[in-house]
C-alpha cells in the first residue's frame, strides 16, 4: 500500500512540475485597463543556464572544447532515443498500474524494467562523460567530478526539465 501512495505521489509530483509557471499569457498583469500596455514586472523570469552550458563553465572548455562537447552530446542524444522511449513507456505503464490498482508484484516487474532502463541511461551518460573527461586538460579535470554530478539526465528529455539540457534526475537532481 505503501509503495503505490509514494508511486502516486510521485507521478502526480512530476505532472505538476511539469505544468511549469505559464503566466506570460496576462498582458495587463491583472492590474485592470489602466494598466494594459503596461509590461507586468513580476511575470519575468531568468533564463536557466542549460546543463551543457553549466558543464562549459565548470570545466572552463575552450572554444574548440566546447564545439566538441557539443558535438559529444548530440550524438549521445541521438544513441538514447531508444532507452528515453523505453523511459517514457515504463513511466506510462508504472502510472496506469498504479491507478489501475495492480497488484504490488505486477509493480514491482514494472519498476525493475524502469530501473534497468534507468541504469541503460547512466551508462550513456557516463560513456559521454567519458568522451568529455578526454578533452580536458590536467588543469581542467580539478572540477571533473562536479561537471559529472550535470551528467545525471542531460540525454533523458522527460528528466531534464520537459527539455534538453535542463534539470536533471540523480544526484542532487531529484
Amino acid at each position: 500500500m505503501f509503495l503505490k501512495v509514494l508511486i502516486t505521489a510521485a507521478a502526480a509530483a512530476t505532472l505538476a512540475l511539469a505544468q511549469g509557471g505559464g503566466m506570460g499569457s496576462q498582458s495587463s498583469g491583472g492590474r485592470g485597463e489602466e494598466n494594459a500596455g503596461a509590461v507586468p514586472m513580476g511575470n519575468m523570469r531568468a533564463q536557466k543556464e542549460s546543463k551543457a552550458d553549466q558543464i562549459v563553465s565548470k570545466l572552463k572548455l575552450s572554444k574548440d572544447q566546447k564545439t566538441e562537447l557539443e558535438s559529444i552530446l548530440e550524438v549521445s542524444y541521438q544513441d538514447a532515443a531508444p532507452v528515453r522511449t523505453q523511459l517514457a513507456q515504463g513511466r506510462a505503464n508504472l502510472a496506469n498500474a498504479t491507478l489501475a490498482g495492480t497488484s504490488a508484484d505486477e509493480i514491482a516487474k514494472i519498476t525493475k524494467a524502469y530501473t534497468t532502463a534507468e541504469a541503460q541511461m547512466t551508462g550513456l551518460e557516463v560513456k559521454a562523460f567519458q568522451k568529455i573527461y578526454a578533452l580536458l586538460k590536467p588543469n581542467q579535470t580539478t572540477h571533473a567530478p562536479e561537471a559529472f554530478d550535470l551528467m545525471a539526465g542531460i540525454l533523458d528529455s522527460a528528466a531534464v526539465g520537459r527539455g534538453r539540457g535542463g534539470m536533471g534526475r540523480g544526484r542532487g537532481g531529484r
